[in-house]
């Protein structure tokens, strides 16, 4: 079957059979959150992204009423939750930055049905696009959570700073920015009246001499383009600019569960991991019948017996690691008894660091690209605290009061930004009239068909 994948399987679980009553709660909750753009999930080591390579994600929903079919009875109340992707575009003449929009909009999925292999149109491929999968799951999970919780959500988004970039001997001249008169107040320690309030003679002086540190050098630790950074807030012009940026920095780190206490739990929760034990699939893998042990392990030599604790520790996976070999013969004498780790305070000190790393990467699974070593190191060291994952941009649930574009529109003043406009509701109109063509397909072929017979 087409919904056979596991994913799919979760939406179902996750989403369709959501309560009618979360459901309802859920449509005045939406989601942001950003994907670098480059086939991957993590911005470790990637702060700075081209301009028109990151995506923004987002995530809201209205609730259909059930009403009358067409062929009597009534329909069932469904959950349309919007699930669209924005690019970044500037206005060269104006100097502005336009996040998302109708122009800048690259995919409008509906994530309210189910998705599945060979999917089309508004309906996603699970099979050729599970990461975007993940990610809606992920920013439904969190809008759900909000709601049971009652969190008190923000209503404005966060979004990436702008930077153009200029090479050393073609910096652009000093702009007179409000952006820029507010880092002279600060140099000053001054408020922004106070020097709103000086005479040009004054204050051009202070600008010029605040101007050359508004750049970001190429030989800091953050920027790695060989450029002179600055943000747009303080120099609109990208007609002069060799490329333009986004930048991360201030939006990158998230805390997620930490995996090591699905194996090892500290001891005063009272709780006993256990781990399946594949010593009857290894078995009968190499050629060995469990139930006449007996009469092939006395003529099993050591070579024979190194080799099926070889294949036991694959089988095992990154968990091996806190068995010796002895262990693993145990466990293949034991064919029939499940593997319990040890449930010490800190048992992850006596396997070094290569091995820690590897266990904690295997359990990370997708996020372990966005961790660094020493995030997943202190991780392992502390089962009771969050694992970190540095590399991956958080995910914003904020408060709309209903779903009009009213609310998921911003201007410079909400968002507090200079030259800055955000519109999150805008689709293409190919997206909006997809289910459109698709009906009328389905009569047509209907169509042909009866001509046909």
């Amino acid at each position: 079957m087409r919904t056979e994948h596991f994913l799919s399987d979760r939406h179902f679980r996750k989403v369709i059979c959501c309560p009618d009553d979360i459901q309802r709660r859920m449509a005045n909750v939406w989601a942001v959150t950003w994907r670098p753009g480059d086939k991957t999930g993590s911005f470790l080591g990637k702060a700075l992204r081209p301009r028109t390579s990151p995506v923004c994600v987002v995530q809201s929903s209205e609730v259909i009423e059930p009403g009358k079919r067409r062929r009597g009875g009534k329909s069932k109340q469904r959950e349309h939750i919007h699930f669209n992707g924005y690019l970044t575009q500037v206005n060269p003449s104006r100097g502005t930055v336009v996040f998302g929009g109708e122009t800048a909009n690259c995919f409008a999925y509906d994530f309210g049905m189910r998705p599945h292999a060979g999917a089309k149109r508004r309906i996603i491929d699970v099979e050729s696009n599970p990461a975007l999968v993940y990610t809606g799951l992920e920013m439904h999970k969190l809008r759900q959570r909000a709601v049971y919780r009652n969190y008190q959500l923000e209503t404005v988004p966060r979004l990436p700073v702008c930077y153009l970039g200029f090479y050393k001997d073609r910096l652009p001249e000093m702009e007179d920015t409000p952006a820029l008169r507010r880092r002279v107040a600060r140099t000053l320690r001054k408020p922004i009246a106070v020097v709103e309030a000086m005479d040009d003679d004054v204050l051009r002086p202070l600008l010029r001499a605040e101007w050359p540190s508004c750049f970001l050098p190429p030989a800091h630790a953050s920027n790695n383009t060989g450029l002179c950074l600055i943000s747009h807030q303080l120099c609109s012009q990208f007609n002069q600019s060799s490329r333009d940026y986004l930048g991360f920095e201030e939006m990158m780190g998230a805390e997620l569960f930490n995996p090591i206490r699905k194996l090892l739990p500290p001891v005063n929760h009272g709780r006993r991991v256990t781990i399946r034990n594949p010593a009857v699939r290894v078995l009968k893998a190499a050629g060995y019948d469990p139930a006449k042990m007996p009469e092939w392990a006395e003529e099993l030599d050591e070579a024979g017996q190194d080799q099926l604790v070889k294949k036991m520790r694959a089988a095992l996976g990154a968990v091996a690691c806190l068995f010796s070999d002895d262990d693993v013969v145990e466990f293949i004498g034991d064919y029939h008894v499940t593997i319990v780790p040890p449930t010490v305070t800190n048992p992850l000190s006596e396997y070094g660091e290569e091995k820690t790393l590897h266990l904690m990467r295997h359990h990370c699974g997708r996020y372990s690209e966005c961790c660094r070593d020493e995030d997943l190191l202190a991780a392992a060291q502390h089962p009771n605290q969050p694992l970190f994952a540095a590399g991956l941009v958080r995910v914003q649930v904020l408060y709309a009061p209903s779903r009009i574009s009213t609310y998921y529109t911003f201007d410079p003043k909400s968002l507090g930004l200079d030259r800055v406009n955000a519109d999150f509701f805008s689709i293409r109109p190919w997206w909006r009239n997809a289910h459109n063509r698709r009906t009328s397909a389905k009569r047509r072929d209907a169509g042909e068909l009866a001509r046909a017979v």
